[in-house]
């Protein structure tokens, strides 16, 4: 192995330990936390909290376009609105133009 590469790989360790997940991971029962542990339990539940907040606005996203689908956007106000006889209104518009009544079966 040249200098070189062991230099490349130590600076790869380095970075490595520095990461929050990273420090975190290594914590066992009985340390006790430092300022610098508690600066990576900080960052990595931010990142967690990013993330999760990303998650969250995908979902209302693709949440959003559904209705949007089923009902336009008179359903997506009524559905952020909370109003539940908007929402049956709509709901059933949409019903109306996806299964017109003659070719509903009824069971």
């Amino acid at each position: 192995m040249t200098e070189q590469t062991k230099s490349d790989d130590d600076a790869w360790a380095d970075e490595l330990e520095s990461l929050p997940i990273f420090i975190v991971s290594q914590l066992q029962v009985g340390h006790v936390i430092t300022e610098d542990d508690r600066k990576a339990i900080g960052a990595l539940l931010s990142e967690l909290d990013a993330l999760e907040n990303q998650q969250v606005d995908e979902f209302d996203k693709g949440y959003q376009a559904a209705l949007r689908h089923i009902g336009g956007e008179d359903l997506v106000t009524s559905v952020k609105l909370k109003d539940e006889e908007r929402i049956a209104h709509y709901v059933r518009k949409a019903m109306d133009r996806m299964f017109p009544k003659q070719q509903r079966k009824i069971q």
